[in-house]
């Protein structure tokens, strides 16, 4: 095998404009005899396109509101949302010392819903967390005021590279207090 030639060949590939490259690569290597290695490569590709994978931090953060317990916002479509990193801040007032820190953290798939949704004619998603199955609704549940902000990212899994020289970015927002919906039933 022509190393030099395949590296060359997957360099063209993923300098495509239009999709994303994942690559898994995992070894495994045997000695059969003093100073031979055997090394055997499975690698996988996953392609995906680029448009759809990058829609969900392509768009502002939306129609973020905190009603029952529940956090929402609206990015856009998801589409793979394996890729997805979010990471919740909150910050609760108190009245002599200010904001606090209340929830600083990484969520994981399990914690949060997405539901498609339609904002201006647009297909987007809906996000919502549940903050007492976060742990901390006793510091959510009266009347002081919030600062809530959350950052969406793309991110690959460990071991996992993208391939493409593409710039990723990251979708940061946030809502203050007077902005914040809660309702008390």
């Amino acid at each position: 095998m022509n190393y030099a030639a395949g590296k060359s060949t997957l360099q063209q590939i993923t300098n495509s404009p239009s999709n994303l490259y994942l690559v898994r690569s995992t070894d495994q290597v045997t000695t059969p005899q003093p100073g031979v290695k055997d090394v055997i490569s499975d690698i996988q590709v996953q392609v995906l396109p680029l448009q759809a994978t990058l829609d969900p931090v392509s768009h502002e953060i939306q129609d973020t509101e905190l009603k029952d317990g529940v956090l929402s916002f609206v990015i856009g479509r998801v589409s793979y949302a394996g890729l997805l990193r979010f990471h919740l801040g909150i910050e609760l007032h108190r009245k002599t010392f200010g904001y606090r820190d209340v929830l600083d953290t990484d969520l994981n798939q399990s914690q949060l819903t997405l539901e498609d949704v339609t904002v201006e004619g647009q297909p987007r998603t809906k996000v919502s967390v549940k903050l007492d199955s976060l742990g901390h609704s006793d510091d959510l549940n009266d009347d002081r005021k919030l600062r809530v902000s959350m950052n969406v990212r793309i991110a690959a899994e460990p071991g996992t590279a993208i391939l493409n020289q593409v710039k990723i970015p990251s979708l940061s927002g946030g809502i203050e207090a007077k902005e914040v919906v809660r309702d008390r039933n």
